[in-house]
């Protein structure tokens, strides 16, 4: 497709920039180094990359000392270990010492941590001991292993100490995944780091979780450990020993109201962790603030973390799912009580990190399914096969999706995964890709069934399936790379990847039967050459690029809905006055309005200025044609104005706001979902990502108006107007005297991003348009859901 969207350039994961040596001799990031086989792995939670990582580092033992690994739960760490050291060149003393094994193996009592969200999907009961469990799962390698059972002691004393490492041998690679207390850290630090010398691997699996000892501990300890892995999205930071630490145990506060130099331990995790320490350090202050008796102190820092939570600097970070639980702690207060409000208004839009939104996604979710049945109809697919068993696939049969409403509807035959979780869901087979070839001979076509994976799906088809006849009908996307051109197209450029497009003509091909449109201009002589708020930006009142933008401004023949060239008159002058760097443009269908913004910078910014102009759309097909892409008129922009879009199909303003720094942005123009509260919502998500002041324009203003006067498609479209007119800042509209020609405006940003935050919380007080609050935001509005 034509997404052109540049990812944030990933985090370092070797913190001092040495990258180590992979397969074939290529220099890589640690996490890359030495992937891990999870074929018949145990159960774990650990995040894959973590596994991998662990492995590598499992390869890297030689011997000099004890491996030990402080709770294993289920051992996916175990094993990864153990394979990595079955292939270590361990020549020291310690080469053939079993590997130290330690978790209390025992579930907790209380029945609400079993039944949480992460522990749940591992079936075992409150108080259940999973040391049997544990054997059977590793019963190849338990020759190789030292199993102790038992809770580590909180701050335990001498006698404690002895007992839980009575060897006192060197330790060189220690793993913990148990320090989930101050006090139990403290043992761990005085009962096994102690036994560390230099250039052995401490690794602390939570450090980027909300669990503030381990970064006080570790900055105490700094002249001992110095920081060496971050593995990049998971709470994983490892250390290397560069002194004895025996000796230095003591630094280690023993209690958390001990501990009062934050200031200094932030700067420094900053140094090792640049645009993430001092962030993680503000989740951090901000848990022991409320555990030590200071609630008051939290909220400060609690703001600071959201507001790094919610922008591109996390990206690629791994960010707690437990933060939530801690916002909820903060004691009642305006502050406490906005942070919360906005964080669950944010919530409930769709994003690419999970896709669930509430209304505004089942809908697009709905209308791409309907366009998917009506494809299937035109090429008369009646007998089809799903490609996925998951979520996806179990809505999409549930009674509430448009394919069971579907009438008549295709006969599904079977259903295709790569593991299959049972062997038939409402009576389909579930096959696996080697088995479900006899039905492929039999079907019309392949659909694949994910709402978030669906190219790598459409790929892996075309991979397993590429000679069969039946064609791959997607539901989301429209474009993908690495589908089977035609005979034709094939023969001219085998070795070319080939994006298949959907055609005016409503078939699916490689894209030379497109046939051009001819372009909509604007006349010089229809623009208006006032506006009175021209003056409020600084500007002179003639607008002296007026023969520019006329012959800039051009929209395709199948275009509709789009930014007429009186509204966009009010976006140049805007970016005549801002000379923005960083847009995010919220809606963007035809893309029209995407060339606009960027047809404005190329005349009216510095020559020698790069600007980025960030464009989501929750649709990946143009909403009122579905043949066209979302944003296929900047297909015909030169290469150099197209170079400056980051174009985010299926996308939201909460993943505009996560691809770029806090309090970067200077232009925002929201043309989105036009229902109450979606243009609310998408200013909320958008909150942390402006700069003080910044401009945000708003399309369709007047839609109360306009249906007024007999445009029934309009009702119950007031989101805009609402917005707009509600806005207690500086604002601008034009000046004509029919409102339907002042449909768009802009509001600019108070210095304080909390005065916005209660001017938009206050509107989502008002009756929906478009689904309706969660139970957690109704609450937090005290409105009812």
């Amino acid at each position: 497709m034509n997404e052109r969207a540049s990812e944030p350039v990933l985090p370092r994961e070797r913190l001092n920039g040495e990258l180590s040596e992979g397969s074939g001799g290529m220099r890589v990031e640690p996490g890359d180094a030495l992937a891990y086989d999870t074929t018949d792995a145990p159960p774990t939670m650990l995040a894959p990359r973590e596994l991998d990582y662990l492995h590598w580092l499992g390869s890297r033992v030689i011997g000099t000392g004890r491996v030990v690994e402080l709770g294993c739960f289920l051992g996916g760490s175990t094993a990864a270990l153990d394979a990595g050291r079955r292939h270590a060149p361990a020549h020291g003393p310690f080469a053939d010492a079993s590997m130290l094994v330690y978790d209390a193996f025992e579930m907790p009592s209380d029945p609400r941590i079993v039944e949480s969200w992460w522990m749940k999907p591992f079936g075992l009961a409150a108080g259940e001991d999973f040391l049997p469990t544990y054997r059977t799962l590793h019963t190849s390698r338990l020759h190789r292993l030292d199993l102790r059972k038992g809770w580590l002691p909180d701050r335990a004393d001498d006698s404690e100490l002895a007992a839980l490492y009575p060897e006192r041998e060197p330790i060189e690679l220690l793993f913990v995944d148990a320090a989930k207390t101050w006090g139990v850290h403290t043992t761990i630090l005085r009962a096994f780091a102690r036994w560390m010398r230099p250039g052995s691997i401490l690794v602390q699996q939570d450090f980027m979780d909300l669990l503030p000892w381990l970064s006080a501990h570790m900055w105490a300890l700094r002249e001992c450990f110095e920081p060496l892995d971050l593995v990049r999205g998971t709470p994983t930071l490892s250390f290397r020993c560069i002194a004895d630490p025996s000796t230095r145990m003591h630094d280690a506060c023993a209690q958390p109201s001990d501990f009062n130099q934050w200031s200094e331990a932030a700067e420094y995790w900053e140094h090792w962790l640049p645009g993430i320490g001092e962030a993680v350090v503000a989740s951090h202050r901000c848990v022991h603030a409320l555990v030590t008796g200071r609630p008051a102190e939290a909220g400060a820092f609690a703001e600071r973390y959201e507001a790094w939570c919610t922008s591109g600097d996390s990206a690629h970070v791994y960010r707690s799912p437990f933060w939530r639980d801690w916002l909820a702690r903060l004691p009642s207060s305006e502050d406490s009580d906005r942070l919360r409000a906005c964080r669950a208004a944010r919530e409930m839009m769709p994003s690419k990190d999970a896709n669930a939104g509430g209304a505004m996604y089942d809908e697009a979710r709905e209308r791409a399914v309907i366009g998917m049945l009506d494809e299937l109809e035109r090429i008369h697919a009646t007998r089809i096969a799903l490609y996925g068993a998951g979520r996806h696939t179990r809505w999409l049969l549930s009674e509430d999706s448009p394919f069971a409403r579907r009438r008549p509807r295709p006969d599904i035959v079977c259903i295709i995964d790569d593991a299959p979780p049972a062997v038939e869901l409402r009576g389909i087979p579930i096959v696996t890709p080697a088995d479900a070839r006899a039905y492929v001979e039999r079907i019309d076509a392949i659909v694949p069934s994910s709402d978030a994976h669906e190219r790598a799906i459409v790929i892996r088809i075309h991979e397993m399936f590429g000679a069969c006849e039946a064609p791959v009908v997607p539901i989301y996307t429209l474009c993908v790379d690495g589908t089977s051109p035609s005979n034709e197209a094939r023969s001219q450029a085998p070795s070319a990847p080939v994006r298949v497009r959907r055609a005016r003509c409503g078939t699916y091909c490689c894209g030379d039967c497109t046939a051009p449109s001819a372009p909509v201009r604007v006349r010089r002589e229809h623009l208006e050459t006032l506006a009175g708020y021209r003056q409020a930006l600084g500007l002179r009142q003639q607008r002296a690029w007026l023969d520019a933008f006329a012959q800039a401004y051009v929209a395709p023949e199948w275009a509709s809905g789009y930014v007429n060239h009186r509204d966009a008159l009010l976006l140049w002058d805007l970016i005549e006055a801002i000379r923005p760097a960083t847009i995010v443009e919220v809606g963007v269908a035809s893309g029209v309005s995407t060339c606009v913004l960027a047809h404005a910078i190329a005349h009216l910014t510095p020559a020698d200025q790069t600007t980025r102009i960030v464009s989501v759309d929750l649709d990946e097909r143009c909403y009122f044609d579905r043949a066209h892409a979302v944003g296929a008129a900047i297909d015909g922009m030169p290469p150099e104005l197209r170079a400056m879009i980051e174009l985010r199909p299926g996308s939201t303003a909460v993943d505009a706001a996560r691809s770029v720094p806090a309090g970067s942005v200077d232009f925002a123009f929201i043309d989105g979902d036009h229902r109450h509260p979606a243009p609310a919502l998408d200013m909320i998500a958008l909150l942390h990502a402006l700069k003080p002041g910044a401009w945000v324009a708003l399309h369709d203003i007047e839609l109360p108006e306009i249906a007024r006067r007999s445009r029934a498609e309009f009702q119950g479209a007031s989101g805009a107007s609402l917005l707009f007119h509600a806005w207690p800042f500086e604002k601008m509209q034009p000046e004509h005297e029919d409102p339907v020609l002042n449909n768009i405006g802009a509001v600019q940003m108070p210095a304080n991003w909390q005065e916005a935050a209660d001017a938009l919380l206050a509107l989502l007080r008002q009756p929906w348009e478009v689904g309706e609050p969660s139970t957690h935001l109704g609450e937090l509005l005290s409105v009812p859901s």
